[in-house]
């Protein structure tokens, strides 16, 4: 076997493997094979003969490698990927996140557009493309007071209530990363274009797709395990019986991570599925914020994020938003009622409604028997 020192060009031949899907959950053969023939890029290249010679591979395994490798396929995903500027991280990268390296098929590259942030501590809040009232505020509060102790929300790009979600976390300031069923140089669905260009420059979006990949309805169930890969517990919102966010809930009980539900009305096609999946005992139900850390950053009470924690009383009151400063100063002439207030920001009354119960639980603000809020001594 001829070796190459050369391992510039190492990242693309892994990204071409990974776009056949043949070693898909094979991780630790092409590690093999790697140690083997010196490098991913010679094992990419090698001839028939040597392929037979290492004895990782079966004959139909032989067969397999030599139909669909496409000898010009690195060399045309590089030029993409530094033409679009997207960056590529492979499975053997330390930057690879460590929880999606623990599931049975993880990707063998991701396509970054952005920054990744830390994955260490990711939530996933996902749900239906039509949620109603309830949903939107639901999932805006959750994200908004995950973000706000620390954590960084994922989901899937989609309109509803991902759109709510990417949306709320930036809002509050953090980060967040979009994971999309097509490339991430595609903008889907097209009338979240500006949100993913805002996500890219305060978040990460994340693809096993190459770039140009069109999103095709296939695709999203499989992007659906990286979601919940990548996060310790997924949050479903609202999802009706054949709901795509249930399939992310499945996932992440296959791979032993937490699943969380907001229980909703039972007359409403909604919430089925998040009421079936606490009914059957596979989500937990969760009614705040601090429901999820309890479970899942248990440590962190009277600490960072311990302002979500009930009782903490250990932690100095949290940092105000610039949106939440407004408020405060608008309360301190005295209390006001919700559409008073949205009325002098200029917001909607879900959005104020979300914010509102968010400073109530910083206890930054109070509500009287009037329905009016005030502003905490």
């Amino acid at each position: 076997m001829v070796k190459t020192n050369d391992n510039s060009k190492e990242k693309f031949y892994w990204a071409a493997l990974g776009v056949s899907k043949t070693f898909s959950g094979h991780g630790e053969l092409l590690l093999q094979l790697k140690e083997c023939f010196g490098s991913i890029r010679d094992f990419y290249g090698a001839s028939e003969k040597e392929l037979r010679a290492s004895g990782l591979l079966s004959p139909r395994a032989v067969e397999r490698v030599l139909e669909i490798r496409d000898r010009d396929l690195p060399a045309r995903l590089e030029e993409s990927c530094s033409r679009l500027g997207i960056g590529l991280i492979t499975l053997e990268d330390k930057e690879y996140p460590p929880l999606l390296r623990e599931i049975r098929r993880p990707p063998l590259a991701l396509y970054v557009k952005g920054t990744l942030p830390d994955t260490t501590q990711c939530v996933a809040i996902v749900g239906s493309r039509l949620a109603d009232e309830y949903g939107r505020k639901s999932a805006a509060w959750f994200a908004r007071a995950l973000t706000e102790a620390g954590l960084t929300v994922v989901s899937g790009g989609a309109q509803g209530i991902d759109t709510i979600s990417h949306e709320a976390s930036l809002e509050a300031g953090g980060t967040t990363i979009s994971i999309l069923g097509c490339g991430v140089d595609i903008p889907y669905p097209y009338a979240n274009r500006d949100l993913f260009k805002t996500i890219s420059k305060r978040g990460a979006i994340l693809s096993e797709y190459p770039p140009g990949t069109r999103p095709e309805r296939y695709h999203f169930p499989e992007r659906n395990r990286i979601i919940s890969g990548i996060c310790r517990g997924v949050l479903v919102v609202e999802a009706s019986p054949r709901s795509g966010a249930l399939i992310t809930a499945e996932y992440a009980a296959d791979e032993g991570r937490s699943v969380f539900c907001i229980p909703g009305n039972i007359y409403s096609p909604m919430c089925h599925g998040p009421n079936d999946l606490i009914r059957r005992c596979q989500g937990i139900p969760v009614l705040e914020p601090a429901h999820i850390l309890e479970e899942l950053f248990p440590r962190w009470q009277g600490s960072k994020g311990s302002n979500l924690f009930p009782n903490s009383g250990n932690r100095p009151a949290a940092e105000c938003t610039a949106t939440e400063r407004k408020i405060l100063d608008y309360l301190s002439k005295g209390p006001a009622l919700p559409e008073e207030i949205a009325a002098f920001l200029g917001r909607g009354p879900l959005d104020m409604h979300v914010y509102l119960t968010q400073m109530q639980m910083k206890n930054m603000v109070g509500r009287d028997a009037c329905g009016r809020w005030f502003k905490s001594d």
